[in-house]
């Protein structure tokens, strides 16, 4: 590269370049990022750092907005807590950073679990279905003592669409929650009377 062409390179303030670091204490966490997250083993919190990723919650932003081709997420839950069954078309990894985590994958006959611990990683396949649980908190380094830890990388830049196993979908309905034409949360009370009011 010649001079002429590192001149023209983008310089960054020390001010520019810590917008664009995320520490641990940093993170963004939404209580409630999924349709799931109101029902029995769903309730993992989500913290959205690159991109828009999986979240259904318009309360989740990212720190870092600008393109990269993927999303960044950490996930963390309660023992027996995660993310119930669904399924999405983006390509998806998921890397353990503490605890150990029960992911199946597929449904009924089909479905086979992997046990993951601390620094174990699982390429996910676009469209198969998923479900992620925590088991312990026990074994690598979490930011919240009591919790297990993932990373989530999703292909991509835009925000992913779940589609939710039926069981989801009606057990989030009885609890007041529902997708609206978007694909963010909304209360299904609201959704029902407009749908009555058209």
């Amino acid at each position: 590269m010649d001079q002429a062409e590192i001149d023209r390179l983008d310089v960054y303030t020390a001010e520019q370049f810590r917008g664009r670091v995320v520490h641990a204490a940093d993170r963004p966490w939404v209580a409630e990022p999924y349709l799931c997250s109101r029902l029995p083993g769903g309730g993992a919190e989500l913290a959205p750092v690159i991109g828009w990723g999986t979240a259904e919650s318009r309360a989740a932003a990212p720190r870092l907005l600008d393109p990269h081709g993927f999303a960044l997420a950490w996930l963390r839950a309660l023992p027996g807590d995660g993310v119930l069954t669904h399924r999405h078309d983006a390509t998806q990894v998921l890397t353990v950073k503490a605890g150990h985590w029960a992911v199946t994958l597929n449904t009924g006959d089909d479905a086979r679990t992997v046990e993951l611990g601390p620094r174990d990683t699982l390429s996910v396949p676009p469209g198969a279905w998923r479900s992620m649980t925590a088991l312990d908190a026990d074994g690598g380094r979490t930011a919240t003592p009591g919790t297990g830890e993932l990373l989530v990388v999703t292909g991509g830049d835009g925000r992913v669409r779940h589609q939710w196993a039926p069981e989801v979908v009606a057990g989030a309905r009885d609890r007041g929650r529902v997708l609206d034409a978007d694909g963010y949360l909304a209360p299904a009370a609201v959704l029902a009377f407009a749908a009555e009011d058209d």
